[in-house]
């Protein structure tokens, strides 16, 4: 989606797709993520989804607009001294595709994308609306068995708290391990 949205020079056929995949973006931008969840369960069109699947897609509906409008900034804001140098020097289409811009890219997009995934996973307690048997899911049964409501509560959020305090870590670790060295461009 990124990659076609940032070609300049289209064709009828292209301008068109660019269109299409714009509606996309902007309707799933502006779709809360719960409404997005019960749409999926329960007007499915004929699938019929389990409440996971349901929540799986929902969410990566929910998650595909901002990863295109991240790795599409990603792509526009490359330098074009990069390419125009590469080409100086003989490269190939794909040798600059694979030594230059996909580097740069995966550089530019890798934590922005990450930190919309750990978002996702947040709201992924959304999911229990419609039955998933997620943390805060879990966490009403136990209130309805034990109608311990401020206890399961601090419980729920120290889970959450937990989770995507790993998942923040495991991005800084990851960010540093592929990005301490700087991208080797030129390297053959």
């Amino acid at each position: 989606i990124a990659y076609i949205l940032t070609i300049e020079k289209a064709n009828l056929l292209l301008k068109i797709l660019k269109s299409i995949l714009n509606i996309y973006i902007y309707i799933f931008l502006s779709v809360p993520a719960l409404v997005l969840i019960v749409f999926v369960y329960y007007g499915s069109f004929g699938f019929n989804f389990n409440s996971i699947t349901s929540s799986i897609i929902a969410l990566s509906l929910n998650l595909s607009p901002f990863a295109a409008r991240i790795i599409e900034s990603s792509i526009k804001n490359m330098e074009p001294e990069y390419i125009k140098t590469a080409y100086s020097f003989g490269y190939s289409d794909s040798e600059i595709l694979r030594k230059i811009k996909l580097p740069i890219i995966f550089t530019n997009s890798f934590e922005p994308i990450l930190v919309q995934w750990i978002t996702t996973i947040k709201l992924s307690s959304l999911a229990s609306v419609i039955g998933v048997s997620e943390i805060l899911f879990q966490g009403n049964a136990i209130i309805a068995e034990t109608y311990r409501t401020e206890t399961t509560y601090v419980a729920v959020i120290l889970s959450y708290a937990l989770i995507i305090l790993l998942f923040t870590k495991l991005t800084k670790v990851l960010s540093i391990k592929f990005f301490k060295k700087k991208i080797k461009i030129w390297r053959i």
